[in-house]
């Protein structure tokens, strides 16, 4: 939550995200008040149940092959992004790649390791499998996955393909900077 990537602005209504606060419980016992955190858990299994539901059943959907390939690796990207928030926050977390239904009363503790190697799959899939461009505004693309890969890189500490991967998306991706920063507003 907190980082060193930008500072808090004036506008920012998250300021004690920015500084860690509410974040743990008191020594006393008393439970964390910040309930971004709890929304950001439930919300993001909520995601992967549907993506993986999404995932189970994208063979039958009655799309094209050439659509249902890139629907199936849309979905692992994004799969790939809920775990990453999740294990990034919290560490060893329960992971599942099957859909539920009804009330689940037991989870697993999935060691980190484990879960970026689905998500580095799942990436790998995206990234093979993904548009270069769309037409459709919010989809993702080649590059996305690519920059998101490099990410995940970073994350684990492989610097030399994260790099690699962030130079193919500059060269590759046709993003260029705005000329005058000043024209961003």
């Amino acid at each position: 939550m907190g980082t060193d990537l930008w500072y808090q602005g004036v506008d920012n209504r998250r300021l004690d995200l920015m500084a860690y606060a509410n974040l743990q419980g008191s020594e006393a016992g008393l439970a964390a008040t910040e309930v971004f955190l709890e929304k950001l858990w439930q919300r993001s299994y909520q995601a992967i149940n549907l993506i993986n539901t999404g995932i189970k059943g994208v063979g039958n959907a009655g799309l094209t092959d050439a659509v249902r390939v890139t629907r199936e690796a849309e979905l692992k990207f994004l799969r790939a992004h809920f775990y990453w928030l999740l294990t990034e926050q919290w560490g060893d977390v329960h992971f599942t790649t099957e859909p539920t239904s009804g009330v689940q009363t037991t989870a697993n503790k999935t060691p980190r390791a484990e879960i970026y190697k689905a998500i580095n799959a799942d990436l790998n899939i995206a990234i093979a499998n993904l548009p270069a461009v769309t037409s459709q505004y919010g989809r993702a693309t080649r590059s996305v996955a690519e920059a998101f890969m490099a990410r995940v890189q970073l994350t684990q500490g492989n610097y030399a393909q994260a790099s690699t991967l962030a130079q193919k998306v500059i060269a590759d991706g046709g993003f260029s900077l705005v000329p005058k920063y000043a024209d961003l507003w």
